[in-house]
């Protein structure tokens, strides 16, 4: 199906519009880095509309940060998972006797069902705009399968009219134990999906480090109240008993066996009634940074592990028209060209990505079933800006580099004017009228 969208690409749709600088820059930056002594030839890029481009996830980064421009810090970064044990999935697999740990179409559907529902629970689209956290205003969402595991969502969201405090996150986020009498259900729910059991032989552990450490820096510290430290929040957990003569809340453990006993410390941060409602491990933080959550958002966008490959003479297996392609992939080809006899490098990045990315089974029946990587509350409006006479240029697939190059300077000489240079002349023509008027503000 990809093959086919890409071929679509390259084949049907002969127009492009390509950036100045991204010609003039980017691939001779790597032509220069990766084949020295060679010249660029023909190239072939992913749109940044198709929703695997990595300009398409730059985008969706983008889009995010100006989301943060409009509504500020987000409040809430979660981060909910698929449970293989779930009632309706294994009856599902059940009447169409499918084997759960293999059923992968329905694994995705039920994920979705299960993630839609949760999106409604949080935006509050059924319930007249108030969700279990507040007021949404906006929010972000990748879908990942990332180290061939199950199927899991990254959330952002915006709250309305939200001051965090230490009274806030307790509201909403808890990192303790439960009562096992009081609430059986949320301690089982708790102690089944939301306890960190790592061990040292575990891929979270930090082997260059000594003694191992996790990386996730569990077991975590005790804390009476929940603190904020600098740029993250110290939730309340409480694991030592009360001694004689001192009053604390009370704690609760729970014995996994074998003497390995696990308590507040190895909680991970939870909503109690979203668990309840997902029943599966779902993250629930506070974002208390003060600074910019652009960390937070590039880790929620950041999409799926890629290989870069570098072009090597040993790699380079001869066509019959003595060019050279790199083996198993067609992404880069050499070539000589006769008249100035010199290597000539082709670039197609639309046959890189099949060379770079791996793709699991749930990750293929997500896009078999049109189900978006990226998706945000809000469409963006983009306005161009850039460097004087950086201008884009319409080519058609496979023009040559020079061909480009003569197309873009050529254009520069007889129409130097784009959005950007139109609001300078319109300022300068009008100097009262735009006097505290933006590009944005604008357009």
């Amino acid at each position: 199906i990809l093959k086919r969208e890409f071929d679509y690409y390259s084949n049907k749709v002969q127009q492009r519009v390509v950036d100045s600088t991204y010609v003039k820059r980017h691939y001779e930056t790597l032509l220069l880095n990766r084949v020295p002594g060679s010249e660029l030839g023909k190239m072939r890029v992913l749109p940044h509309y198709h929703k695997l481009s990595h300009e398409y996830q730059k985008r969706m980064y983008a889009g995010t940060l100006a989301m943060c421009r409009k509504f500020g810090n987000p409040t809430f970064f979660i981060t909910a998972t698929f449970n293989p044990q779930w009632p309706e999935y294994l009856e599902a697999c059940k009447q169409v006797g499918a084997n759960p740990d293999t059923a992968y179409d329905i694994m995705m559907r039920i994920f979705d069902l299960k993630l839609k529902m949760l999106m409604a629970d949080l935006t509050g689209s059924n319930a007249g705009g108030m969700g279990i956290v507040g007021k949404c205003i906006g929010y972000s969402i990748s879908r990942e399968s990332q180290k061939r595991g199950n199927p899991h969502a990254h959330m952002v969201i915006w709250v309305e009219d939200v001051e965090i405090t230490t009274d806030f996150v307790d509201s909403f986020v808890s990192a303790r134990i439960p009562d096992p009498k009081k609430d059986p259900k949320l301690y089982k729910l708790v102690t089944s999906h939301m306890l960190h059991t790592c061990t040292s032989t575990s891929v979270c552990r930090d082997t260059s480090k000594a003694g191992n450490p996790c990386k996730k820096r569990y077991p975590m510290g005790e804390f009476l109240s929940t603190q904020f430290g600098k740029g993250y929040v110290n939730y309340k957990r409480i694991y030592r008993p009360a001694r004689e003569g001192e009053t604390r809340e009370p704690t609760f453990t729970f014995n996994r066996g074998s003497g390995e006993i696990r308590d507040d410390r190895h909680v991970v941060p939870y909503n109690p009634l979203l668990l309840l409602k997902w029943n599966g491990h779902i993250n629930v933080e506070v974002v208390a940074t003060t600074s910019s959550p652009a960390y937070v958002i590039k880790y929620v966008l950041k999409g799926g592990s890629t290989l870069f490959m570098q072009v090597i003479d040993e790699s380079l297996e001869t066509n019959e028209d003595g060019s050279k392609t790199l083996k198993n992939t067609k992404s880069v080809t050499v070539r000589k060209d006769k008249e100035k006899g010199t290597k000539v490098v082709d670039v197609d990045m639309v046959q890189s990505y099949f060379g770079m990315n791996y793709i699991s089974c749930q990750e293929a029946f997500g896009h078999i079933f049109s189900m978006l990587p990226f998706r945000l509350s809000h469409t963006p409006i983009w306005i161009n800006v850039h460097l004087p006479k950086d201008i884009k240029q319409v080519i058609s697939d496979y023009d040559l580099a020079d061909e480009i190059l003569r197309k873009i300077i050529s254009r520069e000489e007889i129409y130097p004017y784009s959005r950007l240079t139109a609001y300078f002349h319109y300022c300068d023509q009008h100097p009262e009228e735009t006097r505290d008027l933006t590009y944005i503000q604008l357009n």
